[in-house]
């Protein structure tokens, strides 16, 4: 295999993590590029000089695109971020956090998008791994 293939044949990290109240685990697995730039699109709102960041999509939208069964399908869709963004944090904060770790994000990087409210700057965070990849 060569070492194109090698890298194309990558796949994101999967960890199974127990919800209290919930039966059995949920599976989080790591964002694609693809879905990292369609979260990172998600915390804009409005076009050129009226484009400003919108960070109320950014947990619920991590969850969707992150959270799936043991199958590997994902369990929620964009219509559901609304119903996400209605559950009790202190449950599903752990959830979150193995979602953000096998996206190659961190609390520190989430801060920094909080922080970085100028229009027409990115929302994408930087990798914590040593080799800058997401």
């Amino acid at each position: 295999m060569s070492l194109r293939d090698e890298i194309f044949a990558l796949k994101p990290g999967r960890e199974a993590v127990t919800i209290p109240g919930v039966t059995g685990p949920v599976y989080v697995r790591g964002l694609t590029l693809a879905e990292r730039q369609s979260l990172d699109d998600s915390c804009y709102s409005g076009e050129g000089k009226d484009r400003k960041q919108d960070l109320t999509r950014f947990r619920p939208g991590l969850l969707r695109r992150t959270v799936e069964g043991e199958d590997g399908v994902l369990l929620f869709s964009d219509v559901d971020e609304p119903a996400l963004a209605r559950l009790p944090a202190d449950v599903m904060e752990p959830v979150f956090d193995v979602a953000l770790r096998l996206s190659g994000l961190d609390r520190k990087t989430e801060r920094q998008i909080e922080g970085n409210s100028g229009a027409g700057q990115s929302a994408g965070v930087s990798s914590t791994s040593p080799n800058g990849s997401a």
